[in-house]
């Protein structure tokens, strides 16, 4: 993924990842596809922030979430078409909450699916729809960020944040998703990250003591690959930033990579790379891997917005 185009809130303290150049050799066996059971990816969570992760958990934490808000709620949303959140929503609106949403134009190949968005979102009563600042919005740049923030601005904050879309498919038991559920400086940081973007600012320093924001995350995220300890990560695929590529291989040994099968070419000559760092990669199948996650020995939350 490139870090300094894609806007998305990433989930981190669900995963491990590290880079070096170590010249360890490690087998291409690591490429051995496995079907994991629907609890292989069960991870403990906490009191705060709470993990969501799919296909367990399924539209519930979305629809409870929704069910509690009371002076308002943002979205911003790269795909849309879940009929249970959009009745959610419905409901919402009619009990007089004002909902606005961020919704990405050029969602990448499925264009064709944003007037369909739209006639959606427009059965909502109460409902502002919004396309993102044009920085986000071009060839090979995207807002691709998925959260949903209730009561912004009052004590009451909630924000449900990661790598989930609205959509049917990523809470149909088909995608390994990886979200969390923050309330109190973490919602607040992702509320004004919201407003920023509805109001075409940039979103300042301030989100930033408790949101890794991308564009520019590249310094937070290879400081945290390089933390002690053993890491994880999940990945639909691997991008091309040099930076992240040396810090995931600095310490590959204890490293573990799991992506989704099938690989492609791009993605399975950078995974050879790490595996020659000492990095142990995996794919997985049946399912699609859609969580963008690390575990690491602390909790931080990636993000994303300038």
């Amino acid at each position: 993924m490139i870090f300094s185009q894609i806007g998305s809130f990433i989930l981190s303290g669900v995963f491990s990842l590290t880079l070096s150049a170590c010249g360890v050799t490690a087998p291409m066996t690591v490429f051995a596809a496995f079907s994991p059971s629907p609890t292989a990816f069960t991870i403990p969570t906490v009191s705060s922030p709470q993990l969501v992760l799919e296909p367990q958990a399924g539209v519930t934490p979305w629809l409870r979430l929704i069910a509690q808000a009371r002076t308002g709620i943002d979205v911003n949303a790269y795909l849309v078409d879940n009929p249970a959140i959009a009745q959610a929503l419905r409901q919402a609106g009619s009990r007089g909450v004002p909902i606005q949403v961020l919704l990405a134009p050029n969602p990448y190949g499925a264009t064709d699916w944003v007037p369909q968005e739209r006639a959606l979102l427009a059965t909502i009563p109460h409902i502002l729809v919004r396309q993102p600042p044009s920085r986000f919005i071009g060839p090979y740049t995207f807002d691709h960020a998925k959260y949903l923030v209730i009561n912004p601005g009052t004590p009451s904050v909630q924000a449900l944040l990661g790598s989930a879309n609205f959509t049917v498919s990523a809470v149909n038991g088909t995608n390994l998703e990886a979200d969390v559920l923050v309330s109190g400086d973490p919602a607040q940081a992702a509320a004004a990250v919201f407003h920023a973007d509805w109001t075409d600012h940039p979103a300042g320093s301030g989100p930033r003591r408790t949101l890794i924001l991308s564009p520019g995350s590249q310094r937070a995220i290879t400081t945290l690959l390089r933390t002690s300890g053993p890491i994880a990560l999940s990945a639909e695929e691997l991008g091309n930033d040099r930076a992240l590529d040396q810090a995931i291989a600095h310490d590959g040994s204890r490293v573990h990579l799991l992506l989704a099968a099938p690989l492609s070419a791009g993605t399975r000559r950078r995974a050879q790379m790490l595996t020659q760092a000492g990095v142990q990669v995996r794919t997985i199948t049946p399912y699609v891997i859609v969580a963008l996650a690390a575990v690491a020995s602390s909790w931080q939350i990636l993000g994303r917005v300038q």
